[in-house]
């Protein structure tokens, strides 16, 4: 059925961008007219690591802007890594094929920010065909789940088992919390599907909605794992330092760190992966091209890859103009708002 038309407005305003969903991924292709010049295959945080393209929007337009196709794959935060990782390369090995056969064959520049960024240092490590003589890891963090977790021990875990236990109450809140889920969806999907509803509904709003809701709908299964008794990752933070030493095989690699950054482990990192240079040298017995290995420092913290322009454009409509003082003073908001990330951005650009 046809849409109803709103007066005086567009019937989209292109919240999504032009970011497509590929075979599991979400992809941003660079503007018309700009040649792609190499894939960046986009991990993010835990929690906000299920909606890249939504957590990390601003960076990742950025990249595409400057002639990347960027390639974000979701996942869903779970103490095992390596069964993370197996989705991971199952979702982007779907992309890239697709990709391929649209513009040939591209560099590959995987790109973490967090946990994202420990996850490509074991896509380097355990699948070394995967990808790519390029990472760039942000903020790199491998910490126990008693730190990398907000108040784990204190809160997350007693939490976890209370409401996964199988008393009554535990599994009436559960039934509680689904149905409420199903009642959403439903009303949703009836939101999208009536006539009533404008194009702007169906097309923006609840695309955004459902990508949204990846975000709360990861938690179930992780407080199961925890209920059940897992309260660690898998490989634990010394089994990975012992892969990465000994397994690690990107021939570059961009170290993002940030000075107000209590969660980054960049500087073992750095130790780990000159390590593992020395250490391949020594297997072959023969002269090898040394892995380079560069960390610059940024200020900012955690969360500065995650910010977002909350700066609009407030276009002219009719007789109506936006005076010219108002935009002078957003866009000086606008630089030193989003001045940490586009430094990011600038030495991302160089290095690849």
């Amino acid at each position: 059925a046809s849409k109803v038309p709103l007066p005086f407005m567009k019937q989209t305003v292109g919240l999504n961008g032009r970011w497509m969903q590929v075979e599991g991924n979400f992809i941003l292709q660079p503007p018309e007219g700009i040649q792609p010049k190499g894939i960046v295959h986009f991990l993010g945080g835990p929690f906000v690591g299920a909606a890249p393209h939504l957590s990390y929007r601003h960076l990742l337009e950025t990249m595409a802007n400057r002639g990347l196709i960027v390639v974000a794959t979701p996942y869903n935060l779970d103490l095992d890594y390596l069964r993370t990782c197996d989705g991971i390369v199952e979702k982007f090995d779907k992309a890239k094929k697709s990709l391929v056969e649209a513009h040939g064959h591209l560099p590959v520049i995987g790109m973490g920010h967090g946990a994202g960024a420990l996850l490509h240092a074991l896509l380097s490590s355990l699948f070394p065909d995967m990808h790519k003589d390029l990472n760039v890891l942000m903020s790199f963090t491998n910490r126990p789940a008693s730190q990398a977790i907000p108040a784990f021990n204190e809160v997350v875990v007693p939490i976890s088992k209370q409401i996964m236990s199988s008393d009554f109450p535990s599994r009436n809140l559960r039934r509680i919390v689904s149905s409420v889920r199903r009642v959403v969806d439903v009303a949703v999907n009836l939101l999208s599907e009536s006539s009533l509803s404008p194009s702007i509904v169906s097309e923006d709003l609840v695309p955004l909605l459902r990508q949204g809701f990846q975000l709360v709908d990861q938690v179930p299964s992780l407080m199961k794992e925890i209920a059940e008794g897992k309260q660690e990752f898998s490989p634990t933070p010394e089994n990975i330092e012992e892969v990465l030493r000994v397994m690690y095989r990107a021939k570059r690699t961009l170290l993002v760190h940030f000075d107000n950054d209590n969660m980054d482990s960049t500087a073992e990192l750095e130790t780990l992966l000159k390590e593992s240079n020395s250490i391949m040298r020594m297997k072959l017995n023969r002269p090898l091209d040394n892995m380079e290995i560069e960390r610059k420092h940024f200020s900012g913290s955690h969360v500065t890859p995650l910010t977002q322009n909350l700066f609009a454009d407030i276009q002219p409509s009719g007789r109506l103009s936006v005076p010219e003082s108002y935009n002078r003073l957003r866009n000086q908001f606008q630089t030193n708002f989003l001045k940490s990330v586009t430094e990011v951005s600038d030495e991302l650009s160089s290095f690849i």
